[in-house]
């Protein structure tokens, strides 16, 4: 910032809405958290590992143990809902900054104009609060020995968050307030039969296309970026949603209508001390298991190409950029 350039509040002069930009490091440490935890990076993560893990499965080769199964089954529908939070959550946040629009917490004064001091300054932070849905599935997972995970989670959580208020991207309030639409989001998706899934993909997913879909048909590339933003994470959001949906069908006794107050698939015996004879598959559910992972490599390298197409397109055609400069 130059020296005929003076940094002012955006939103009032209380403790909870005034800017708080600090020091610079903290600018460099929330571009790294940016960077680390980004709507596409952990995505694509996900997407990939819905590819290795059926491949690796199908190539154990050996009677399937019915453990390896549920654990199969249970750990495809987490990476399923992870990919769903993220994905919801980041359409859900164009939205919100879209009907409810807030001043950025910082503006920087130059004797004539107001600007906002950073271009990452939406309101509710879709980085908060993935970091937020991420640490709080880490904290729900019911594998032992987590702890240290936990608690690596915790602190990139907190840092996040403290750097989002010291960068200047987010008054205390609006990280908050981020927070806060994290956890509702989590909360009441693990609340809710899944079958509200699809039903709230619909709901939303209409009206995107019905806010920004217009803007970005007239204007293309001269469309905002909240606009291509909101479409092209729509557009992630149907792969993932079409995803969970055949992998539902594709699992016995899935229950669409049943409140999945925890998850059943892979359960544990109460007593440690008690040993555990492993049991395997008949023929029949061998064969139906090797089917059901033959299908899973092929949706899940349909939706990895067609995710890629999409965004190529977009980055040609409306000069998209993935991180605002």
């Amino acid at each position: 910032m130059s020296n005929n350039q003076r940094l002012t509040n955006g939103i009032g002069d209380d403790w909870f809405n005034k800017c708080c930009e600090s020091y610079t490091v903290f600018k460099a440490f929330y571009a790294s958290f940016k960077m680390i935890f980004h709507f596409d990076s952990l995505n694509w993560i996900a997407i990939e590992l819905l590819i290795i893990m059926p491949i690796f499965f199908r190539l154990y080769g050996f009677g399937i143990q019915q453990n390896l199964t549920r654990f199969y089954n249970k750990s495809r529908l987490q990476i399923l809902n992870f990919l769903f939070f993220f994905s919801f959550i980041t359409v859900f946040s164009i939205l919100l900054q879209y009907l409810m629009p807030r001043s950025p917490a910082c503006l920087i004064w130059d004797g004539n104009d107001l600007n906002p001091s950073r271009p990452d300054n939406g309101s509710p932070s879709v980085i908060i609060m993935l970091t937020t849905i991420l640490f709080l599935m880490f904290l729900r997972a019911d594998f032992k020995g987590w702890i240290l995970v936990i608690i690596f989670a915790g602190f990139f959580f907190i840092m996040t968050t403290i750097s989002s208020i010291l960068s200047g991207s987010s008054s205390i309030f609006q990280a908050l307030l981020s927070v806060c639409f994290g956890c509702w989001v989590f909360y009441v998706f693990n609340f809710l039969p899944p079958v509200f899934v699809p039903i709230v993909y619909l709901l939303i997913s209409i009206a995107v296309v019905t806010i920004f879909g217009p803007e970005v048909v007239r204007y293309n590339k001269a469309a905002s970026y909240l606009a291509k933003s909101g479409i092209r994470s729509t557009f992630l959001l149907t792969v993932t949603v079409i995803l969970y949906i055949l992998n539902a069908k594709s699992i016995d006794g899935f229950k669409w209508f049943q409140i999945q107050w925890y998850d059943g698939l892979l359960t544990s015996s109460k007593d440690d001390s008690v040993a555990i004879i492993p049991t395997v598959l008949r023929v029949t559910d061998e064969d139906r298991f090797g089917r059901k992972l033959n299908k899973d490599i092929i949706y899940s390298v349909i939706a990895f190409v067609a995710v890629l197409i999409f965004n190529s397109i977009f980055v040609h055609f409306l000069d998209y950029r993935f991180y605002q400069d």
